[in-house]
């Protein structure tokens, strides 16, 4: 038989075993309960291999790049006006702070006149090549083809072939006086698209003026209202300017930028992939995979047609207006 000390000891050794089953499912009070650990493995993990880069392009600018031709003198009293109201506007519009502008000791005296007969070309008009080219065959507005001789010294094309300036330029401003008289220029003048022609901005400017025929000095107050009034009809880029591509039909995409956002027609936009889509080889956040101007708004979408890929954008990309 059992004693009474052997009964006492298999009563404390039951219930210390009892304990233990209890702090192991309920956990003492104030402490933690205890936590399975995943079992790890010795193994590296699956190779998982970068997708390609994408075929980027280089873009003519990150914002509006502007060439500002020569004024067309429609009364034949401006004299020198042509080239220095030009360089003024320039140096106002660059100090707007909103566009790019085209160096005009590049142009070489590219003038309206020179524009609107290329311009005719591009649309294939009457008398026209069909290349827009210049000198012999190339088409005036009236339709005649314009000779060597179409042309002085003083507006010849010397420096770049006119397609050139259209692939450096997202627009070209077209100004021509129309009235020069008593110290006083009137001008119109129109920003259109260096692509498509679509007349962006249009309007009517005045600019004070000194001096005689010889040596005429522009009074730069005029040329400041009619820069800004160019940067304010024009939307501004900035973080909310950020679309994307919702529907894509070859090289004409739909975009969720419409006329709540700003756009117009004419607009030059970037289609651009999303951070880490540039591939490997991109070192920038954002990879610009085509550009593309604007032909119809709507009020929350757009269409554009691409002028400028590698043939590499696809829905779900993200647009951004220049």
């Amino acid at each position: 038989m059992m004693n009474w000390r052997q009964y006492t000891l298999e009563k404390l050794k039951l219930t210390a075993l009892t304990v233990v089953a209890l702090v192991a499912v309920i956990g003492l009070p104030g402490c933690p309960k205890p936590v399975d650990l995943p079992e790890v493995s010795v193994y590296p993990p699956p190779y998982l291999p970068i997708d390609p880069a994408r075929k980027t392009i280089i873009p003519t600018s990150q914002y509006m790049k502007i060439a500002v031709l020569n004024f067309v003198d429609q009364t034949g009293k401006a004299g020198d006006l042509v080239e220095s109201l030009a360089d003024v506007l320039s140096t106002e519009l660059h100090q707007t702070r909103r566009f790019e502008i085209y160096d005009r000791g590049h142009l070489r005296h590219y003038d309206f006149t020179q524009v609107l007969d290329r311009c005719n070309c591009a649309g294939k008009g009457p008398g026209c090549d069909g290349k827009g080219s210049e000198g012999e065959g190339a088409c005036s507005s009236s339709g005649e083809s314009a000779g060597t001789d179409r042309f002085d010294a003083r507006t010849s094309i010397a420096a770049e072939s006119f397609d050139t300036l259209r692939s450096k330029t997202d627009a070209l401003l077209l100004c021509a006086i129309t009235t020069a008289a008593d110290g006083k220029a009137v001008f119109d003048y129109r920003l259109v698209n260096s692509q498509s022609f679509t007349v962006l901005v249009a309007g009517v400017g005045s600019v004070n003026y000194r001096g005689t025929t010889d040596l005429l000095k522009v009074i730069r107050g005029g040329m400041v209202d009619v820069a800004q009034k160019i940067k304010k009809a024009l939307p501004t880029p900035n973080t909310k300017s950020y679309g994307k591509v919702i529907v894509q039909d070859g090289v004409v995409l739909t975009v969720s930028l419409g006329q709540k956002d700003g756009i117009i027609p004419g607009l030059n936009i970037f289609v651009i992939g999303a951070r880490g889509q540039g591939g490997r080889t991109s070192t920038v956040d954002e990879a610009y995979l085509a550009q593309a101007y604007v032909v119809s708004v709507y009020d929350n979408t757009s269409q554009v047609v691409v002028f400028h890929s590698e043939n590499d954008y696809r829905v779900g990309d993200n647009v951004r207006f220049k």
